[in-house]
């Protein structure tokens, strides 16, 4: 590109010196000055053949990939939208209820050790255990994570009201029953 413009720039100073030369020779006749204007016409003619030919070059070197590429991008977007379609349809919820439980994989051992005179029932997750007095009952095997227990004593009620507890892999939770 630069070497076209050097061109152009070349052929205009040689058009503007030939219009000046016969302005300062005074001396030459009218068919000298014909003869100028004839050169001059060829040369612009010529320039504008040269800045034809450039625009055409221009409009060749423009890249025509912006229209593909656009269209291009269009069609990976829709895609994009099918896919995350097909997940929200496989995901969406089926009207129940989930709740997300943390999951410590392993199990641990709930020991129920009643230590008092009278008897009594352990209550786990809602599963009752009954203990008799100065007995203990090992429970092996259970899933390690969160629990709820409740401890009842004969002739008491409730002695240790429902709380929350973790379980941890691999441990042993002791629950000992002593009214107080």
């Amino acid at each position: 590109m630069k070497r076209t413009g050097t061109r152009i720039a070349f052929l205009t100073l040689l058009v503007a010196w030939l219009v000046v030369a016969p302005a300062g020779a005074q001396d030459k006749d009218k068919s000298s000055d014909v003869q100028t204007i004839e050169v001059l016409k060829q040369a612009v003619a010529e320039l504008q053949r040269r800045v034809t030919a450039l625009e055409g070059q221009v409009k060749d070197a423009r890249p025509a990939a912006p229209d593909t590429r656009l269209e291009d991008l269009r069609k990976d977007l829709n895609d994009l939208r099918q896919q995350l379609s097909r997940i929200e349809s496989a995901v969406k919820p089926t009207g129940q209820e989930r709740v997300a439980r943390a999951f410590t994989p392993g199990t641990g051992i709930i020991s129920l050790e009643n230590t008092s005179g009278v008897a009594a029932t352990v209550v786990i997750n809602g599963k009752s255990y009954r203990v008799e007095p100065g007995e203990n009952v090992p429970l092996r095997d259970l899933p390690a994570g969160e629990f709820f227990y409740e401890v009842r004593a004969d002739g008491f009620g409730t002695i240790q009201s429902q709380v929350l507890r973790t379980l941890k892999p691999n441990e042993k939770f002791t629950i000992t029953v002593y009214p107080r």
